[in-house]
């Protein structure tokens, strides 16, 4: 009997054995990091999510009309304007480029329905006032040769207004000021159009706002040299832009692994409101100044041009994203993105500068016959700006 149950024994345990290594093979757990990783994918997207990013983006402001011009005084009453030999501009016919444009993006949003199935995402873009300043001044003998460019009709040439000159026995200095203050704002509905465990593509829909700000201010100071009278110029041109659009676009985000990557372009159209504001003003003080005093009209900004102008323009503005992510945790991720933007119809300062000048009724550069030729003018030039940059951030989800 003690025998039958040895054998049995036996019997059971050499089963056991056959059994489990069959089975073996198929029942071992994966290994522990390929576990953790896939782990983390499945749950990283999260409900709720919220974003900040540093921005450093560049934007140009155009100025397409020659402002400031140096030259040989022996030209005489040509001296500094355009299409002379020894004219050259100093500053004008160029963009003012802010190649550092530091900002911050705000972004938060939520999946409302199914697993990020549909959603709704805001997001907050800005870049404070950034101001860049052009400065050129002579010696107290006139060197080197200063002057403000304009086209005069009333004689039919290119003329000049004269700050400083050696031979004309003048010292003085011009001041270009420009700056440039830029934001928006964007509420967007998210729509699951196909998906997979690792790569989505979802429809947006919303509002976008974009306003842009600037001013171009040019500050021209002249001291004569052989009588006790001095006077100074200032021209301000400013512009704003106010767009509100229906936006529409599409994501594609793509996640083998602990890094995704997301593209998101995107179309806005609707209209943009159009200010121009012009003013200008001209000072002369000493014992000898002709007209001592203030008086409305600098050299750019004459009573035929000074005033607000406003106006609605239809346009649109586009935007492209282009984002790569390293998850750090299933709930915070690192991010580097590389963005553009364009906005059409847009007034810059600088192309509202008429080059034509009827400066014979001006207290200060008045040389001639009067005349009554109505310039400059109010112009509302457009023109599209175009605005792009890097930028690093943090998400957290939840």
């Amino acid at each position: 009997m003690q025998k039958k149950w040895l054998l049995a024994l036996w019997a059971c345990l050499v089963c056991t054995r056959l059994v489990s290594a069959q089975t073996a093979p198929n029942s071992l757990p994966p290994p522990a990091s390929a576990l953790d990783v896939e782990t983390a994918i499945n749950t990283s997207g999260g409900r709720f999510w919220y974003q900040a990013e540093f921005l450093r983006w560049q934007v140009r402001t155009p100025v397409p009309v020659p402002i400031v011009t140096t030259g040989d005084p022996n030209d005489g009453p040509l001296a500094g304007t355009i299409g002379q030999p020894a004219t050259r501009v100093l500053f004008g016919n160029s963009d003012v480029d802010y190649p550092y444009l530091p900002g911050m993006r705000f972004a938060m949003g939520a999946w409302l329905v199914g697993e990020r199935t549909i959603g709704l995402e805001q997001s907050l873009m800005y870049f404070p006032t950034k101001t860049a300043v052009f400065r050129v001044a002579s010696d107290g003998a006139g060197n080197p040769p200063i002057y403000l460019s304009g086209y005069n009709p009333v004689i039919g040439r290119e003329d000049s207004g004269i700050l400083a000159d050696p031979r004309s026995q003048f010292a003085g200095s011009a001041t270009v000021t420009t700056d440039l203050r830029l934001w928006s704002a964007e509420l967007n509905g998210l729509f699951l159009l196909w998906g997979t465990p690792k790569m989505e593509l979802h429809l947006l829909g919303g509002l976008r706002y974009v306003s842009l700000q600037e001013t171009l201010q040019v500050d021209g100071a002249s001291n004569d040299l052989t009588v006790d009278s001095s006077s100074t110029t200032r021209d301000r041109f400013e512009t704003s832009n106010h767009f509100l659009g229906g936006q529409f676009g599409l994501r594609v985000r793509w996640q083998p692994s602990l890094f995704s990557y997301e593209l998101t372009g995107k179309l806005a159209v609707g209209g943009n409101k159009q200010v121009v504001n012009i003013q200008g003003e001209n000072s002369s003080f000493g014992a000898f100044a002709a007209n001592p005093g203030t008086s409305p009209g600098g050299f750019y900004a004459q009573p035929t041009n000074i005033g607000t102008f406003s106006q609605m323009k239809f346009a649109v503005a586009p935007s492209l994203d282009l984002k790569v992510d390293f998850q750090f945790t299933p709930h915070i991720h690192a991010f580097f993105s590389y963005g553009l933007m364009a906005l059409t119809q847009v007034v810059r300062p600088g192309n509202q500068i008429d080059h034509n000048l009827n400066l014979s009724k001006s207290p200060i550069f008045a040389v001639g016959p009067v005349s009554d030729i109505a310039a400059p003018s109010p112009l509302l030039n457009r023109s599209t700006l175009f605005a792009d940059g890097i930028s690093i951030g943090v998400e957290f989800r939840f």
